[in-house]
């Protein structure tokens, strides 16, 4: 589906999803799970597709959260301008100011989504999205095996 070579965004794919990092990353290390199927919404997505998509939604916030030192990641699923499904995950972080740290990601003021000082680069980001791929493949493994013992 997609190659690192051809998009420097590109972070894992799943069997459902797959991840890209944000061009803007003013919370470092946030990622969008992009389904493979262009579903307009969860609730369009058959069950079995759609545990399988949050299951990997899951695993792709537990490894930001080992490899990001966030204290906590948001998942954010909106779809109202862009009608396919994907999932915006956001690290937060200790450095955030406590009101903000409270409330979502939103609240900030958009310019700091738009300044350049804070725009992905692979020479940046490119140790954090080979840390993430690791971190990924490692719970992603735990998840496959966890089905296999079940059956």
């Amino acid at each position: 589906m997609n190659d690192t070579n051809k998009n420097q965004y590109f972070v894992y794919e799943f069997d459902t999803s797959f991840v890209e990092m944000s061009y803007s990353q003013f919370f470092e290390g946030y990622c969008i799970l992009f389904s493979k199927e262009p579903y307009p919404s969860l609730s369009d997505m058959p069950m079995e597709f759609r545990k399988e998509f949050l299951m990997e939604m899951s695993i792709l916030g537990d490894a930001m959260l080992e490899v990001l030192n966030a204290y906590r990641i948001n998942y954010d699923i909106l779809g109202n301008s862009t009608p396919v499904l994907h999932a915006h995950l956001f690290p937060r972080y200790m450095w955030e100011e406590e009101e903000r740290r409270k409330t979502v990601v939103h609240r900030y003021d958009s310019s700091v989504f738009s300044n350049p000082e804070f725009e992905f680069t692979i020479e940046k980001h490119g140790p954090i999205i080979k840390k993430l791929r690791s971190a990924i493949d490692r719970h992603y493994r735990e998840y496959q095996q966890l089905l296999d013992d079940s059956n």
